[in-house]
């Protein structure tokens, strides 16, 4: 990891500790506040594949569980690490079982208060029609799919 400090304009290497996710190549990252009380953000990825793919090209895709970094702490974690301290939102002793998403590279995300708001992309196999539009909780860290309401609006 590394961290530009913009009043110098220089560059650190910064260790990280936690679940981190592989290298990836043509993946999706996003910044959100993950505390507002404490002012805390927060850089989430996901998606994209673990091999080096060139240009205009495409290749095998890694897995799409999100990947959650602490920049106050820069540390990582994923779903197991918030199933395992409690924070699945079950009041039962076994969490709830999480659905995962096809994994897919090459698409669009947007942060939408405490959601992220992913939009199409490609993989090894088809996307599913009802996979197109998907939400994913920030602090839960479940996904949702989404029901657009409107048709996308025509350009000339």
């Amino acid at each position: 990891m590394y961290v530009l400090d913009l009043p110098t304009r220089s560059w650190a290497r910064v260790g990280t500790s936690g679940s981190a996710p592989s290298w990836r190549s043509l993946h999706s990252a996003a910044v959100f506040r993950a505390d507002a009380a404490t002012r805390r953000d927060a850089l989430v990825v996901l998606g994209g594949s673990d091999e080096h793919v060139q240009p205009f090209s495409s290749g095998p895709c890694d897995d799409f569980e999100p990947r959650v970094l602490c920049l106050t702490t820069f540390e990582w974690h994923g779903p197991a690490d918030l199933d395992e301290q409690g924070a699945g939102g079950s009041s039962g002793s076994e969490p709830p079982v999480r659905w995962t998403p096809v994994p897919r590279m090459r698409f669009a995300v947007g942060v939408y208060g405490q959601r992220l708001v992913v939009y199409s992309g490609h993989g090894g196999v088809p996307l599913p029609t009802r996979e197109l539009h998907l939400l994913l909780d920030l602090r839960s860290l479940r996904w949702s799919r989404l029901a657009p309401r409107h048709r996308p609006s025509s350009l000339a």
